[in-house]
């Protein structure tokens, strides 16, 4: 059963920027949504005793099972286009036993938004764009034909008065629903994807300004806050300390101890540099320094660091 707690996670991803949705999850929704739908309409046309729309809405609830089988299966487009198949049917069929002024010729209007998102992450012109064109045209067209076609035809069991405004403001209230739902799932995808790239964004600036050794800002990163500083006349100092015997330590105790000094003296640095000071490696055991103000402030913080 459709979880409707996933419902609630994806508002609040919408929300908050964080939608990660999967594709077993998103066709899931729409086969079990589709399928609770003719559900309600097979116990309510039960209910008025209309064996026809009975007997459609069985053997739809039997297709949307299979839609789900292929779905558990992983064949994803196949379960669309089955679903594609039965909204195109189920308007002309529930127009034809009903006429147009009960609103099933509505559902038409569910398939645009649904085929774009559904296509949002397939690859290639035809799946993303080319594909969910032509299907939302012919669904506009047999929305037309239905709505144009159908003004003058009540339909094999005519319903009047309450029973015929009770079934337009369900079927509109399905498709509005329904509509929300995908564009709230839509909104919560695309809000994910921008949420991962803009934190691949932040590891690859983290990776291009910053030393992964020592966590400190490396050479090119140092570049740019110099000339910053020069562009905008700001007064600096630069500080530029090396470790002594370094070459020896690593020669005598390895590279493994090398490397635990250099962090334990970039610590030192950074536990040092604040107030607006900004410290980098500037190459192997060597390290600068950029100090605002005058030349007593950078004196002072070499002395702090030594």
């Amino acid at each position: 059963m459709f979880e409707m707690q996933k419902i609630k996670a994806l508002v609040l991803d919408a929300v908050n920027g964080k939608g990660q949705i999967e594709e077993s999850f998103k066709y899931g929704m729409v086969i079990e949504i589709t399928r609770i739908v003719h559900i309600v309409l097979f116990l309510i046309f039960g209910f008025m005793h209309i064996l026809p729309a009975c007997l459609y809405h069985l053997c739809s609830i039997f297709w949307y099972s299979i839609a789900k089988q292929m779905v558990t299966k992983g064949k994803y487009m196949r379960s669309f286009y089955m679903s594609y198949i039965e909204i195109m049917l189920n308007t002309y069929i529930m127009t034809y036993l009903f006429g147009r002024e009960c609103g099933f010729y509505l559902y038409n209007m569910l398939i645009v938004p649904l085929a774009f998102y559904l296509s949002y992450t397939h690859e290639g012109v035809w799946n993303r764009f080319l594909k969910p064109f032509l299907m939302g045209g012919l669904s506009f067209l047999e929305f037309v034909i239905m709505y144009m076609g159908a003004d003058n035809f009540s339909g094999l069991f005519a319903l009047t008065g309450g029973r015929l405004n009770f079934f337009y403001i369900l079927n509109t209230f399905i498709v509005f629903a329904s509509m929300v739902l995908f564009v709230t799932c839509f909104v919560a995808e695309i809000n994910g994807r921008q949420h991962k790239l803009q934190q691949q964004n932040e590891e690859l600036e983290k990776l291009a300004n910053y030393d992964p050794l020592t966590g400190l800002q490396n050479r090119r990163s140092m570049r740019q806050k110099i000339k910053l500083c020069r562009f905008e006349h700001k007064e600096f100092a630069l500080i530029l300390a090396d470790i002594d015997d370094f070459k020896m330590v690593n020669d005598t105790y390895g590279h493994d101890c090398g490397d635990m000094i250099l962090r334990n003296v970039a610590r030192i640095i950074m536990d040092t540099c604040t107030d607006g000071c900004f410290g980098s490696r500037w190459g192997g055991e060597e390290f600068l320094i950029l100090v605002p103000g005058q030349l007593e402030d950078g004196v002072h913080i070499a002395e702090e660091i030594r």
